[in-house]
């Protein structure tokens, strides 16, 4: 049950911090919380694409593919907008990506 409780207490206090994730911070985060599966409450699932909208562009391809692991991992719907914006950075990636990469991502 404390788990539970720390679990909340993440999402709620992280959740006005999402605006300052890095890329690099980001992929660690979603990727840790996919492998975990702590799928996180929707309003926090918003927030989080809301504000890597605009800095997908700036993923690294390794920060790009695991942040859509992790994605994938806790079964998210990113918005159609989120999903057109992170095809055009793999696509920007794309030379940097080996085969495992962008099976990954597909």
């Amino acid at each position: 049950m404390l788990h539970l409780l720390l679990l909340h207490r993440f999402f709620s206090e992280s959740y006005g911090q999402l605006f300052f994730l890095s890329p690099s911070n980001c992929c660690a985060l979603v990727w840790a919380l996919g492998r975990l599966h702590w799928r996180p409450p929707l309003e926090w699932q918003d927030r989080l694409f809301l504000e890597t909208y605009t800095k997908l562009a700036t993923f690294s391809a390794a920060e790009l593919t695991g942040t859509l692991h992790g994605l994938a991992a806790l079964q998210l719907q990113p918005p159609v907008q989120w999903m057109h914006q992170a095809t055009a950075a793999v696509a920007l990636a794309a030379p940097d990506l080996g085969v495992q990469e962008v099976t990954s991502c597909l």
